[in-house]
């Protein structure tokens, strides 16, 4: 898994996260295409904001686009186009951008 050494970020849709998250709560981290367990991780932060703005500010920080910082926004707001579809995604949809460290 890439991306995932010392502090990192996930992003995910919604503020559902922001919700059930706090500072300081320990979760699993899952491959999902092997559906194992593969690490312990501390939430360091958790933040709520629309996708562009969110992404300008945290995707170089974002575990599948620290390997390459350059263009990070673009293709981390492509990727979740991808994902959930462009007609669920907009520049100002709710996402939740979830810090984590390895423990």
């Amino acid at each position: 898994m890439s991306g995932l050494s010392h502090s990192f970020n996930t992003f995910r849709l919604g503020i559902r996260y922001a919700k059930l998250l706090k500072e300081g709560d320990i979760v699993v981290l899952i491959d999902k295409s092997k559906m194992i367990a593969f690490a312990y991780a501390r939430v360091d932060r958790v933040i709520v904001g629309g996708l562009k703005e969110m992404a300008e500010q945290y995707a170089v920080d974002n575990h599948n686009q620290k390997e390459v910082p350059d263009g990070a926004p673009e293709r981390l707001m492509e990727n979740m186009k991808k994902r959930y579809g462009p007609h669920l995604i907009n520049d100002t949809k709710k996402v939740t951008v979830i810090y984590l460290t390895i423990i």
